[in-house]
């Protein structure tokens, strides 16, 4: 795990929404909300994505489909974040791509310390399906030195 402070955002987040992403639906819902509230606010908004490569290995379709190599993940991780992106109709909102390989806690708050508000889904990728929130929604709540917006994901 990297110290918050270690983590550098380029362009810098000074400002604005950042809404964390994991390629979850209710991470999807919490993008959409955070592009609408950036334009509302006319504020940036910063879509940080952290992964891990056991992570993506799951989501490109496990150890049968292969196992890719450092690159090939990050390169599908940023494909899939910016598919994702283009459904929320971003068109006149400033926004920013982060695709940080590290925990995902860890890069959301450290992207918090510098923004105004940070957006989450309720649910994420992993752990137990009938949590009310996520383990990373929950510490990012708790630890955040900034306004935190989560989103519900209905079913």
């Amino acid at each position: 795990m990297a110290r918050t402070e270690e983590i550098s955002f380029d362009p810098p987040i000074a400002g604005g929404i950042v809404v964390g992403h994991d390629g979850s639906s209710a991470a999807h819902e919490a993008m959409r909300w955070a592009v609408e509230e950036g334009r509302v606010r006319s504020q940036a908004v910063h879509v940080v994505r952290a992964w891990v490569l056991s992570g993506v290995i799951r989501d490109m379709g496990g150890i049968s489909a292969g196992v890719p190599s450092f690159d090939e993940a990050g390169t599908w991780v940023e494909q899939q974040l910016h598919e994702s992106l283009a459904t929320c109709e971003p068109q006149g909102v400033e926004v920013h791509t982060h695709v940080i390989h590290e925990a995902s806690t860890d890069v959301i708050l450290a992207a918090a310390a510098t923004a105004d508000m940070v957006v989450l889904g309720n649910r994420g990728r992993g752990g137990f399906a009938g949590a009310i929130i996520g383990s990373v929604a929950e510490n990012v709540v708790r630890h955040a030195p900034c306004t935190v917006v989560v989103v519900r994901h209905r079913r």
